[in-house]
C-alpha cells in the first residue's frame, strides 16, 4: 500500500473523531488548544490537531488529507513528510495560540 502514514493519520483522525463523541465535555477540554495561561496544557497542540467540530468538518479536513497527503508523501516519503505534518500541526498551534491570545 502506497502512502502508509497517509492511511494512519486518516485512520486516526477518523478513530479521535469517534472517540472525541463519546468524552464529556471537561475531558475533552483538556484536549483543545488554549493560550498559555488559559488551562493551556503541554500535549494541546498535538491533541487538538486531532479534533474535529462535526462530521462535515472531519469530511472536509480527510478529503484534503487523502487528496493531497497520498501525492506528498509519495515525493518525500513518510519520514519526511511527517516531519512537514508535524511542522503544519506546530505552526498551526502556535498561530491559534497568538491569534486567540490578542
Amino acid at each position: 500500500m502506497k502512502a502508509p502514514l497517509t492511511w494512519g493519520l486518516l485512520l486516526a483522525n477518523v478513530l479521535c473523531f469517534l472517540a472525541e463523541q463519546s468524552l464529556g465535555d471537561k475531558l475533552l477540554s483538556s484536549l483543545l488548544l488554549w493560550p498559555p495561561g488559559a488551562g493551556f496544557r503541554p500535549w494541546q497542540p498535538l491533541t487538538s490537531a486531532f479534533l474535529h467540530a462535526d462530521l462535515g468538518h472531519l469530511a472536509t479536513n480527510m478529503f484534503g488529507l487523502w487528496m493531497f497527503g497520498r501525492a506528498v508523501e509519495d515525493q518525500l516519503g513518510p519520514v519526511r513528510f511527517g516531519m512537514l505534518y508535524a511542522a503544519s500541526l506546530a505552526s498551526a498551534s502556535v498561530t491559534q495560540m497568538l491569534v486567540t491570545a490578542m
